[in-house]
């Protein structure tokens, strides 16, 4: 018997050397991102809302324009990125440029950076959407 750890076979001399083995999932993920990555106008978004009306005539409410960043993103990744199915990693990078639109979207709006409860409800917002689409269950605790 020769130990998994030995080298070199002592009987006949095989190299016996391990494979390397590489994340190529971050780098595919960062060469989608710059070959089409996500451009999303808020501002755009908040005037065309602005402007649009309910079936009843009603304008809609401020936070629409939060839900169609994340119908525009959810959309780009499934559609332009053609991803089948998600990870923990794109999760974090999808969460994380939907922050930074949701931030950009309450700079626009308010004048102040997204509060805590904007962010942790948009979070959930996203994830719901998530699991509708891609049926997306977190392997661990993202914060």
């Amino acid at each position: 018997m020769i130990h998994a750890s030995q080298k070199i076979c002592p009987h006949c001399g095989t190299l016996n050397k391990k494979e390397e083995r590489y994340d190529d999932e971050v780098v595919a993920l960062e060469l989608l991102n710059s070959k089409a990555p996500f451009t999303c106008d808020v501002l755009k978004i908040i005037g065309e809302f602005s402007e649009k009306r309910k079936a009843d005539g009603e304008p809609y409410k401020p936070l629409v324009v939060v839900h169609e960043i994340k119908r525009q993103l959810v959309f780009h990744v499934q559609r332009i990125w053609r991803v089948k199915r998600l990870d923990d990693k794109l999760y974090r990078r999808m969460l994380q440029m939907f922050h930074e639109k949701v931030d950009e979207w309450s700079r626009l709006t308010s004048g102040k950076k997204a509060s805590g409860w904007l962010l942790t409800a948009s979070r959930e917002w996203l994830e719901a959407e998530l699991i509708r689409v891609w049926k997306y269950q977190k392997e661990k605790e993202v914060v």
